[in-house]
């Protein structure tokens, strides 16, 4: 991942996919982040953030994110969405850097 992507992550971050699956650490996250780059082309993201909040060195933020991309292979389109929970931690230095991510899949229409 490049240097200036992997400078938003805290050295112990903790990222939760919508599958459940858990990349604890700047080098997993950066390691995933570089797999869906090289799989996939976003078109499209769009985060609405419906909540907002901070107390001392901790802030989060959430909502919900719409990614469109395309299978670099296929060049099938899809959409997901999905609602977010981040966590940012400041830092010694006074940057705010993103301490957890979760991410879980909004139900189907009709399914509970």
């Amino acid at each position: 991942m490049p240097r200036r992507r992997r400078a938003l992550y805290a050295p112990n971050v903790i990222v939760v996919e919508p599958d459940g699956a858990r990349y604890e650490g700047r080098t997993k996250v950066g390691a995933l982040v570089k797999q869906y780059m090289s799989l996939f082309d976003f078109t499209g993201f769009d985060i609405t953030v419906d909540s907002f909040g901070s107390s001392g060195n901790l802030a989060w933020a959430g909502g919900k994110e719409i990614a469109t991309l395309a299978d670099k292979k296929s060049k099938k389109s899809t959409s997901e969405t999905d609602t977010y929970l981040a966590v940012y931690e400041r830092q010694a230095d006074g940057k705010w850097l993103m301490r957890y991510l979760q991410e879980t899949p909004l139900p189907k229409p009709g399914t509970k």
